[in-house]
């Protein structure tokens, strides 16, 4: 009968313990679930980021170019002047002609940039 009673408890330990295992099993499985998603959500998240990251650089390299002729123009400008062989009427005719593409430039870049924060 001791025997009968001592097996009963240590069945119904083993019970309690395979009980408590399945549950902390499914509540390990919901919350590996939810990691899983969040994973995901950020996966996504971070590949948006790297194509809007990648957008803007190759948005920069391009208005870098666009940039380029106006650097060129100055450097010839400052060795023209610093070689002397430049006519004063010539000087105020180039800073002119610099001025006005300036301008122009700056208008296109401004338009761009509209564009660029209304596509967003």
């Amino acid at each position: 009968m001791i025997t009968e009673i001592g097996l009963s408890l240590i069945i119904v330990g083993f019970l309690a313990l395979v009980i408590t295992l399945v549950l902390a099993v499914r509540s390990f499985s919901k919350k590996l679930a939810q990691v899983q998603k969040d994973l995901h959500n950020l996966s996504t998240q971070g590949s948006d980021l790297i194509d809007n990251l990648n957008e803007l650089t190759e948005d920069i390299k391009k208005k870098s170019k666009s940039l380029n002729f106006i650097f060129q123009f100055i450097d010839e400008f400052n060795k023209k002047s610093e070689s002397g062989s430049q006519k004063d009427s010539e000087k105020v005719a180039e800073i002119v002609s610099l001025i006005g593409t300036s301008i122009n430039l700056i208008n296109r870049i401004s338009g761009d940039i509209k564009k660029y924060v209304k596509s967003r």
